[in-house]
């Protein structure tokens, strides 16, 4: 759960997904609402898994960065 102030709240949702054909991509998604929940703001990363934890330390760093401001 995030609540990053102002009223906007919302989650990190990060998880893996394996295709009939074996290969496994990783999906890290953030979703948040304003205070009074009428407008919903989505960031979505895809990416293979091998992809995701190579790199996991940068995608961090763009996930977190993902701000909005309740008006």
């Amino acid at each position: 759960v995030l609540t990053p102030g102002q009223g906007v709240h919302g989650v990190r949702d990060i998880f893996d997904y394996t295709f009939p054909d074996g290969n496994t991509d990783t999906f890290d998604q953030i979703a948040f609402t304003n205070a009074d929940a009428t407008k919903l703001y989505l960031l979505v990363l895809h990416c293979t898994a091998m992809c995701y934890q190579k790199h996991t330390s940068e995608i961090d760093i763009v996930m977190n960065s993902f701000t909005v401001r309740s008006s």
